[in-house]
């Protein structure tokens, strides 16, 4: 069954409609519930895990992108890590039914829902009482968890041999490098990838290069050198001048933060103290 075009049920006028919006949004309520039951079992979690994606992507994912994050990230047992689907477009069109759909822009083909209803019926909380579809109810927080752990584990995965040819084997690292602070600002999000945080900061470690090779906050238009190299700015300084203050702390916490501290000058410890002082609405 395909998407029906209707527009939002809650801006219908319950004096004109009487009733009206409520049988729309009953039959659109019993459509998605039809539909998610007639998913394979087998891909549940699998699909699951895409719609958490798809709801809070900074961006539109790439189907490559996406699959990426299936090759990174277990979901399930029955989906190892490396796994790759011969035809990602074809997996994902069958598996998620007619929930999502494929735009091609410039010959870059987005995956997105089919209707911007899919997105408010699965974040719906009432769904969680439903008898046959609780599992479908998506929360922000989890499903920024998820992605947040798959984008900032691509940068871990490089190092300083990295280079233009080696790292569109990695498709998710464009968005992973720019965007995993985004999800990990969401609530307490950063402490599920703590562990990952101060890997990626540990400046004698090769990631942290990598990560600023892959995307420098500081000159996002800088072209790829031929390998990444050793930042001339120490970790703290990306931490405290261009992220927030979670970053700040894992940075001065991490078992190089004595190292990071003696590589710093007073003014890039000083703002890393100050970012550190900062509520989030003082900033």
């Amino acid at each position: 069954m395909g998407i029906l075009p209707v527009g939002d049920p809650t801006t219908l006028s319950s004096t004109k409609c009487p009733g009206y919006a409520q049988q729309i949004t009953g039959i659109m309520d019993e459509m998605y519930e039809r539909i998610l039951l007639e998913i394979d079992k087998k891909v549940r979690v699998c699909v699951f895990s895409i719609f958490q994606c798809l709801l809070v992507s900074i961006r539109p994912l790439l189907i490559e992108e996406l699959v990426d994050i299936f090759a990174i990230r277990t979901v399930t047992e029955t989906i190892p890590v490396g796994w790759r689907p011969e035809d990602a477009e074809e997996f994902i069109l069958s598996a998620c039914s007619t929930l999502v759909t494929i735009v091609n822009v410039n010959d870059n083909k987005f995956i997105q829902f089919s209707h911007f209803s899919v997105k408010e019926y699965l974040t719906l909380y009432r769904i969680v009482d439903s008898e046959h579809i609780s599992h479908c109810y998506i929360a922000s927080k989890p499903a920024h968890a998820f992605l947040a752990s798959a984008c900032i584990d691509t940068p871990l995965l490089v190092d300083d041999q990295i280079d233009e040819t080696k790292i569109k084997n990695f498709p998710l690292a464009s968005y992973a490098a720019r965007h995993w602070v985004d999800h990990a600002q969401f609530e307490d999000v950063s402490s599920y990838i703590q562990d990952a945080m101060e890997c990626l900061f540990d400046k004698d470690k090769p990631h942290f290069a990598a990560w600023i090779w892959l995307y420098d906050i500081d000159n996002p238009s800088t072209e790829f050198t031929a390998h990444p190299k050793v930042p001339d700015a120490v970790p703290l300084y990306y931490a405290a001048g261009f992220m927030p203050c979670f970053v700040v702390s894992v940075a001065l916490q991490s078992s190089s933060s004595m190292h990071i501290l003696k590589m710093s000058t007073p003014r890039e410890v000083d703002a890393g103290l100050h970012y550190m002082r900062l509520r989030p609405r003082e900033r």
